[in-house]
Formats: C-alpha cells, structure tokens, sequence
C-alpha cells in the first residue's frame, strides 16, 4: 500500500472504517473475548481543548506504549486534549472521541477513533475487538492499510481518506527540474530569514516513561530559559493571522489536526523563521516525532503556521533546515545529486582512468591494497549501520486527494462526500491548496489509494 519514487519521497495510503456493518462480537475470533478491560477516563471536551495557552496534560501510562509503538504519525497526537483513551494493559491503547453524529439537538454521539492502536501490530486484532465489543457503532479515521485489514475482518467498510507524503532522508534531494520551483523558493525565502530550534526535545523523550513530574523538570530544562510567555504570545499571533485564511471553520478543526500548543511537549521540536534585521516572526513547524521499538525513527510536521505577508517560501525553508539538521545529528550524509548526461560521462571517463591506475599498481601493492580494500568495506558497513534511527519526514495527510484505491469494499455514499468536499468545500478546509503545496516535493499521491 505504499509506492516509492527516484525523488526519494513515497506516499502511504490512509483509511477511514465504518462500523455500520460490524460482524457481532460472538463472531469475532475467541481471543478478543478474553481481554481485560481497563478505559482510561482522562478525556476532556472539546470546548476544553480549544486552550492552547498550556502544554497538554502528559498520560504517564501512556507514554511507553507511545515510545514502543508509536509508529504512526498520529501518536502524539493521541495525547491531545478531548480525546479518551480504551486501554488494555499490558497491550496498547485506541485513542478516540465522541462526535456529534446528526444535528447537535438530538445528541447522537459516535465514537471515533484516532489512527491506529498504539500497541504492537500483533494485536491490533485483539483490541479492536475489545472496542468494538464495548463500542459497536464505532468509526476509524486516518488508519493505516495494515489495521485496515484487520477492521475488514470485522465486517467495517473501507474508504481511501488520501495518501501520506514522506520524503526518506537517505534519498530525498531538492534536484531535479520538477523541484526548480520549490529550490527557487526555499533559496530566495533564505535571505535575510533566521531558522532557530526553539526547543531540544530529546530530554524530554528520555523522561517520558518516567511519569509527569520527570517530563515536566525536562520539558523545562530542555526551555534553555527561554522566555516562552513572550514566545507563545507571538505564537498565537501568528497562529491567528493562518486560521483567518484557511476557511471559516478550519479554526475549529482539532482531531486529525490537533491544536497547537505554545509550551513545551514531550517528542515535538519546534521550529521557527524570524526577519535576520527586525525579529519578527514570519512562521513556524512543529515537529512531532514518530517511534518505534524506544528510538525516534521519524518526524511529522503536524502544526504548520505562517504570517500572510512573509515570503511564500518560509515553511518550505524551514522544511529544509529541518532535514539538514536531523541529517547532520544522524551523520547521515545528504543523497548526491544526479549529474547531467555530459558531466556523467566524464566522470565515468575519470574513474576508468583511475581504475586503470590502480590495476598497474596492484602486483606491487597487492597485501596493502587488500587490506585497505577490507577496512574500507568494514568502514562502509559502519557507516551504514550508523545510519539507521531517524528515516522520514512526514509532510502529513493529503486529505481526499485521488482517492482511487479500490483494494477494499467502501461505502459509495461516503466516497461521493469525500469527493464533494474535496472539489466544493475550500471554504470549510483547504483541501486542493494543501495537496497542491505538497505536489510540489515531488510525491505523487496516485498509487494505491
């Protein structure tokens, strides 16, 4: 269900599931029906989740299966406030909300899951089952094909909601005549433009298995005494300016894209684009990270905000900047750009030449240069190995962008909503604008959905 390109970007499809056909329970395989059950009740209300002003209560029970298991880029995003959590001991959890379901007058409410489980993929069966036995008319939003699978076991519909951009770290360059627009914005946005971390979060990772109190003496150490109530007052400034151009209820859009918060979190990296002359501040991106097995694997720019008369090129800039610095902490070296054909030829011309020299010098240096051919291997696996942990930058959903997967049974009455809104509903959530701005990294969101 993934599909990777040349350019080093690749794009996974991502699913929305529909209870309305839920096999019942006593169908479902004999293991579900021996979980233990234990639901967290820490959820908040919407309405209290729209204050940003402080860092998000942490879930201290939650935070070694995000470490473990958060694989997904929607698993701090799990600890937003609003949410509740279906925990299972032991195993993982299922973060979701209850939505209105039809007029607010009747209070029909649904609950509505979050991404996938944050538990091992071995059983993401059994505690699908065990939500669904405690909540039957259940929807899934933004979930992955391989929970997807396990949803159509159960007899859920299956809907494409768009596809993920990733770019890979290894591979992705800004080359290549398809991206000259995007290296010529990124390029002019650089001028006289500061990219600074305004927070490590790396403490703060290391203290989060600790409990609440840990993270919280991290999270502030890791401030470097920044003055974050000035920082968070520009922030939300910023923020302000982005909502009022985004459609008259992106404002009020906090599930799948949760709200920002102007303090320190525990996993996400914040940076931001200033005027080199005033200070100003042009824009900013959260970065939140992606783990799996205890190790940050990769990052998500979740909250993206710019100010309306900065250089269209900033959040691209910061982008870039982003990438270089987790490539320089990786050691991972940037991908080599692609010669042109009259550049490739006679670099190919130079190393024959080379190869020739060295062949003339081999009966004399034979010991030597198999020793030297051993460590340079040796050193090139190290390399290699040293690499691995931090992979891909996620660029997030494009949602209801060319949903034409037909892998799965999917309800056509939602598909043709999702379609309707897709091409009518810019004044609701920009969604041609964001999959366009995407389009231009190079990831075309047309395989597998």
């Amino acid at each position: 269900m993934t599909s990777s390109s040349e350019t080093g970007s690749s794009n996974a499809s991502c699913y929305a599931a529909d209870a309305s056909t839920w096999k019942p329970f006593d169908q479902a395989p004999k293991q579900h029906q021996h979980a233990t059950l234990s639901k967290d009740a820490q959820g908040t209300t919407a309405a209290e989740a729209a204050d940003t002003t402080g860092a998000a209560s942490p879930h201290a029970t939650l935070y070694p299966h995000i470490l473990q298991h958060g694989r997904g880029i929607l698993s701090l995003s799990t600890l937003q406030q609003g949410l509740q959590h279906f925990l299972l001991p032991d195993v993982g959890y299922i973060a979701y909300a209850m939505m209105f379901n039809g007029p607010e007058f009747l209070n029909i409410r649904t609950p509505v899951a979050l991404g996938d489980p944050i538990c091992d993929p071995a059983n993401f069966a059994l505690i699908a089952g065990a939500f669904l036995k405690e909540h039957p008319k259940a929807m899934f939003m933004q979930v992955s094909a391989a929970f997807a699978l396990v949803l159509r076991s159960f007899g859920l519909l299956i809907n494409s909601v768009g596809g993920e951009t990733q770019l890979d770290l290894a591979t992705y360059t800004f080359a290549g005549y398809a991206k000259r627009g995007l290296r010529s914005a990124i390029a002019s946005a650089a001028k006289g433009v500061v990219v600074e971390e305004v927070m490590q979060a790396a403490p703060m990772l290391q203290a989060a298995g600790k409990g609440a109190a840990a993270a919280a003496a991290a999270a502030a150490a890791a401030a470097g005494g920044a003055d974050w109530a000035h920082l968070a007052s520009e922030m939300k400034a910023v923020d302000r300016q982005w909502i009022s151009r985004k459609g008259k209820h992106a404002g009020r859009v906090w599930f799948i894209n949760r709200l920002p918060v102007f303090a320190p979190e525990p996993g996400v990296r914040k940076f931001t684009a200033r005027e080199a002359g005033s200070g100003r501040l042009l824009g900013f991106i959260f970065f939140d990270a992606v783990f799996e097995d205890g190790q940050v694997v990769g990052y998500y720019a979740n909250v993206t905000r710019m100010v309306p008369d900065a250089h269209p090129g900033v959040l691209n800039l910061l982008v870039s900047k982003f990438m270089d610095r987790v490539r320089e902490e990786g050691r991972l070296a940037a991908p080599i750009k692609k010669l042109s054909v009259k550049k490739s030829l006679l670099k190919k011309q130079q190393q024959q030449q080379q190869q020739q020299q060295a062949s003339d010098t081999a009966a004399a240096g034979a010991a030597d240069q198999g020793s030297n051919t051993t460590t340079s291997s040796s050193t090139t696996s190290s390399s290699s190995s040293s690499s691995r942990g931090i992979s891909f930058i996620s660029l997030g959903l494009s949602p209801l962008y060319q949903m034409d997967d037909d892998t799965f049974t999917c309800s056509n009455r939602i598909r043709l909503l999702f379609e309707f809104s897709f091409k009518q509903g810019s004044g609701y959530y920009p969604f041609a604008p964001l999959a366009a701005a995407k389009a231009k990294y190079g990831a075309g969101l047309h395989d597998g959905r």
